[in-house]
């Protein structure tokens, strides 16, 4: 199985909104499964933090690429 830096820097490759959009999947898909790994160590740090860069690259794959809404951006009326 590939871990989630292979999936990550084939996604970033990728150029096929198709395709991307499912590679976005896998990957994120590989990160939440490292994440629930390096939940039960104390070591993994460095791997936190780029795992943290990677997700936010691919939020804005997501914005720029494929014209998801952006988060950030998204206000929410409060109810009346």
């Amino acid at each position: 199985m590939a871990n989630w830096r292979e999936f990550y820097e084939t996604t970033v490759l990728e150029t096929n909104p198709t395709q991307l959009q499912k590679l976005i999947r896998d990957t994120e898909v590989a990160i939440f499964r490292r994440m629930r790994e390096l939940h039960a160590s104390s070591d993994g740090a460095e791997e936190r933090h780029e795992i943290a860069g990677a997700s936010a690259a691919l939020r804005a794959l997501k914005t720029e690429k494929l014209e998801w809404p952006n988060p950030k951006r998204i206000r929410i009326s409060p109810a009346k």
